[in-house]
């Protein structure tokens, strides 16, 4: 069985499959033709690609996947936005995925299709009403709802390592090789894992001791032979989207509000904090940040606004983060 890539024709909306005969073109098939011309044949990174992908899954469970986008009007976008909302994604996310659908509106009508116009999706600006970061009595209350051994290990270790979600699930089971080092005197276990990063860079994560111990106890409840580190309950390596998922699952159970900033992202933005406040220089947290700009990491440091809090005083001295 062969896929044959359908050709674009300006009449009406359709499609003809090898010259054979034309159908009106549904939503579905729209994002199917615009992945294949612009995103496959341009060699679009994978994070790009699961991008849109999702948008088109989240797009087709709310207005179905049939529907002729020469019908296609703003009402069916006003249902989609709403179940959105109602399936508790960010604003940052739904500005994203409705991103995604102008692009594929905007491709539409490069290849002389009538539907609906792009600009008539308006993305809206969502206002944060909190910081892009958490301060370490967050922290403490994010660690302290999470359930089971493996979401222990992987928040952790991103609380650790400052890893990019898409770094830290790559991982295998055998990434991070075990070192000692001294640390105020006395020696500790740590891990140190390659990864290939943004823009395919290569780099290293680094993982403290607790962060450490919690991936070693989750390895430990595991009775299969897979490769990946951390898997699903379909034992299938987990991907960026469900990790957000579970993030968001446990900043609301923490009563930890962000809206419109990205979960995941978040736990970067916390562990560059938590490096100024401990007195790293710029260049060291560009270095451990994987940034190739100073600039980018400069965005990802709240240090002075973290320190003029009440809670700095009380939580980052004294008490330390429990895994």
């Amino acid at each position: 069985m062969y896929y044959v890539k359908p050709s674009l024709s300006q009449d009406d909306s359709c499609l003809s499959y090898g010259g054979g005969k034309r159908h009106p073109m549904t939503i579905n098939e729209a994002f199917e033709a615009f992945e294949i011309d612009e995103l496959l044949s341009e060699h679009r990174s994978p994070k790009t690609i699961d991008s849109y992908r999702c948008a088109k899954r989240s797009l087709v469970k709310s207005i179905g996947e049939d529907i002729h986008i020469g019908l296609l009007v703003y009402g069916h976008i006003i249902q989609w936005k709403k179940d959105m909302y109602d399936r508790d994604n960010t604003g940052a996310h739904m500005a994203l995925q409705l991103r995604e659908l102008r692009r594929v509106l905007t491709y539409l009508k490069g290849h002389g299709f009538a539907t609906l116009d792009a600009s008539e999706i308006k993305i809206p600006r969502y206002k944060n009403n909190k910081t892009g970061w958490l301060t370490i009595k967050e922290i403490q209350k994010f660690l302290s709802v999470i359930e089971t051994p493996r979401d222990k290990a992987i928040f952790a270790a991103m609380f650790s390592s400052g890893a990019r979600i898409s770094e830290l699930l790559s991982l295998n089971v055998d990434s991070i090789k075990e070192h000692q080092v001294e640390v105020d005197g006395k020696l500790e276990t740590v891990g140190i894992a390659k990864v290939i990063g943004k823009g395919s860079e290569p780099g290293e994560l680094n993982f403290d001791e607790k962060a450490l111990k919690a991936v070693n106890a989750y390895l430990a409840t595991r009775e299969d032979d897979l490769e990946p580190m951390f898997i699903s309950r379909q034992h299938r390596r987990i991907s960026v989207q469900q990790c957000i998922v579970l993030t968001h699952q446990y900043l609301k159970k923490a009563g930890i509000e962000r809206n419109g900033v990205g979960a995941t992202h978040i736990i970067r933005h916390s562990f560059a904090t938590d490096l100024e406040v401990s007195g790293q220089g710029i260049s060291g947290i560009a270095v451990q940040m994987r940034h190739k700009q100073i600039a980018t990491t400069k965005r990802y440091m709240h240090g002075e606004k973290l320190i003029k809090s009440s809670d700095y005083k009380k939580y980052h001295t004294s008490t330390p983060v429990k895994v």
